[in-house]
């Protein structure tokens, strides 16, 4: 790799040659040809996407796929129409690059052509847009809005596709894209995406593992995206849905069977010995909800067996129905192989049949599973599994129902056991932000790269002049805990009047809308018409209104959550002032982390310091990166928690945050004399 080149190139496309990039670029190509794995943090403003794209591309071997997963279908779009089509313009190289996405994101032109009562106007208008190609197929260039139940009308999941023995197979929007994908050299994909493939197996919509070299950027989402993708969860009298499904179905397949071939009446048998465990369940349910906290009712290993007849009975009647379902699937598998050749329109029909037939099975084995799984207790030295039954209220269209949850309580062993176990050409995580307290420890235990031996870690220099800039902690009287909660947010309101700056843009994070919507209304009237809140509005517009307030010289302040403390990319005046109103700890309500958090106690450990200090610093980082977005960048953050300078631990968070300009535990008065 001639690193002088790659300078020059840069250089004439009038970009800057930054040293911390560069350090990447080698990092990353170093890193590949040795088909081994680094874990960098790059600070916003490194230029990341350029250096791990350029640093793979030169290490790529023939026939090795680079696979770029990021954390949102936005940020996929931004690579492939932005990011790469610079690299282009740097390197004078054409760079094959194809976006892959969810079946579900596609059209299935199957469920579009059969009659659909309900839905079938809004079908009939994709109809008439998808054939005058107006629009192409894909829900995220849909210019009509649409709600989740009339895109489920048109789309499917693996389960419900037929594949290559679908009518519409040659032209199917999504195999049509996912050939032009696999054609491609580097595969953009989203986080959920890569690891469905790998919960498969891998190689069943992507690449096989052992064909590509990997590069993982917005890495920090990755623990928790996985956390979520080996849960399960099945929903009790939903089911219902999926038997009337079968039901439906078992008519068309005595249509192609004989009656050797295909017995009805042990369907139905089935099929309702599983509707009554189903029904006897939730009855059971119904009779406990005294024990819910709310829609939550958490049980332990020893609780959970409570359920065991029951949920033994319906895993037995759900193993029943799969087991016949699937035999009916394998006999109406030769029928199609039979008439393929011979009756096209019977062949067609009977894979239509086969889809819904498979779509049922894969129903059917999540209940057992996710039940199976409930009543499964912990084995010896093992981490328990979080477990909790959801309450799922009644809307006009849907019966009060509930929802079995079981979920590891880390993902980081499953990481390893279908990712990094099987990694051939090595693989890149990148991040602005990795490191908690100064340390990757913490990344590295949650994302299982903890199993794996040697992984490289890089923290590079941000090219942000810190200096200019202050992080300001003002003394203040209160803390936020639940004893102050209401003095702490009376005497943050008072400080936001004196210190948030005119005719800039500003932005202060909440930890709640509680807090926000109370600090809100303490604020006086002329600050509050210029304070824009989240949620009041959507988030494109509420940043277009904030952009043009600044443009015209005007004052404008948004308040926001936690959501706005990352991707919210407000270059100058747009953010000349971050304030967080207090340290972002996340309160264990969740029952994956209270779980998780009576492990860590029950082993002698302290959850606070090994799980939740790195991770509210790691969110503090993220909060306060949202002032500086470019070299040319500068201003203000105010931490509102006077924590930093009086305990141990916010002096560690104070320590890790970047080296700005500090004031800490002066009065706002003694600052803006200064």
């Amino acid at each position: 790799m001639d690193i002088k080149a790659l300078e020059q190139q840069i250089q004439s496309a009038g970009l800057r040659v930054r040293a911390p990039q560069f350090a990447m670029i080698e990092c990353v190509h170093d890193t590949l040809k040795q088909q081994a794995i680094s874990l960098i943090e790059a600070p916003t403003g490194v230029g990341k996407t350029l250096a791990y794209t350029i640093g793979a591309l030169q290490a790529k071997k023939p026939k090795v796929k680079i696979i770029i997963s990021t954390a949102t279908v936005a940020l996929q779009e931004q690579l492939i129409h932005s990011d790469i089509p610079l690299l282009e313009t740097i390197l004078g190289v054409k760079v094959s690059a194809g976006l892959a996405k969810g079946r579900k994101r596609y059209l299935c032109l199957s469920r579009l052509s059969q009659d659909d009562g309900e839905y079938q106007g809004f079908k009939t208008k994709l109809e008439e847009q998808y054939e005058s190609k107006l629009w192409d197929g894909e829900k995220d260039s849909l210019k009509t809005g649409c709600t989740d139940a009339e895109w489920g009308s048109v789309s499917t999941d693996a389960s419900g596709c037929s594949g290559s023995r679908c009518a519409f197979y040659e032209e199917c929007v999504f195999y049509r894209q996912r050939r032009k994908v696999l054609a491609s050299d580097v595969i953009v994909v989203n986080h959920s995406l890569l690891l469905a493939d790998l919960g498969l197996g891998g190689g069943a919509v992507l690449p096989p593992v052992d064909e590509c070299l990997y590069v993982i950027d917005e890495c920090h989402h990755l623990p928790e995206k996985a956390l979520g993708h080996f849960s399960l969860q099945s929903t009790v009298m939903r089911s219902l849905d999926w038997i009337n499904t079968l039901s439906k179905s078992l008519t068309n397949a005595g249509l192609y069977l004989s009656e050797t071939q295909f017995s009805p009446e042990v369907f139905n048998e089935t099929s309702r010995n599983l509707v009554e465990s189903l029904s006897l369940l939730r009855a059971s349910l119904e009779m406990n909800k005294k024990q819910f906290d709310g829609d939550v009712w958490r049980l332990d290993d020893e609780a959970a067996l409570q359920f065991a007849d029951l949920a033994e009975n319906v895993i037995q009647s759900g193993v029943r129905l799969a087991d016949e379902n699937a035999k009916l699937i394998e006999r109406l598998d030769e029928r199609y192989e039979h008439e393929k050749n011979l009756n096209k329109a019977k062949a067609e029909a009977i894979a239509t049949l086969l889809s819904r037939l498979k779509f049922v099975q894969e129903r059917a084995e999540n209940l057992c599973k996710t039940w199976g799984a409930f009543l499964k207790p912990r084995a010896y030295k093992e981490a328990p599994q979080a477990k909790w039954i959801e309450l799922k209220p009644a809307r006009s269209d849907e019966p009060q129902d509930y929802t079995c949850h079981v979920a590891p309580i880390t993902a980081g062993r499953e990481l390893y056991e279908v990712f990094w176990s099987k990694l051939k050409h090595g693989a890149v995580l990148c991040s602005a932000t990795v490191t908690s307290l100064g340390s990757f420890d913490e990344f590295l235990r949650r994302s299982g790269l903890k199993l794996y031996p040697n992984v490289k870690t890089l923290q590079l220099d941000s090219s942000f002049h810190y200096d200019q800039s202050i992080l300001f902690v003002p003394a203040m009287q209160h803390e936020p805990d639940w004893k102050n909660a209401s003095a702490h947010i009376r005497e943050s309101a008072d400080l936001m009047v004196q210190l948030l700056p005119d005719n800039v843009g500003s932005l202060v994070l909440f930890a709640s809308r509680k807090a926000m919507e109370e600090t809100l209304s303490q604020m006086p009237s002329r600050l509050v018409e210029k304070i824009l809140v989240q949620g009041a509005t959507g988030k494109a517009a509420l940043i277009r209104l904030h952009k043009r307030r600044v443009d015209e010289g005007k004052t404008s302040i948004i308040f926001g959550l936690a959501s706005f403390a990352e991707g919210l990319d407000l270059k100058g005046a747009y953010c000349e002032h971050v304030v967080i109103h207090k340290l972002p700890f996340a309160a264990p309500a969740d029952p994956v982390e209270i779980t998780r958090n009576e492990w860590i106690k029950f082993n002698q450990l302290d959850p606070f310091m090994l799980y939740s200090l790195p991770n509210a610093s790691l969110r503090l980082t993220q909060y306060v990166g949202r002032l500086l977005r470019s070299e040319d960048d500068k201003g203000m953050v105010t931490i509102l928690d006077k924590r930093l300078y009086t305990k141990a631990y916010g002096k560690k968070m104070l320590e890790a945050l970047p080296p700005f300009k500090r004031c800490v535990n002066v009065a706002w008065s003694e600052l803006e004399s200064a």
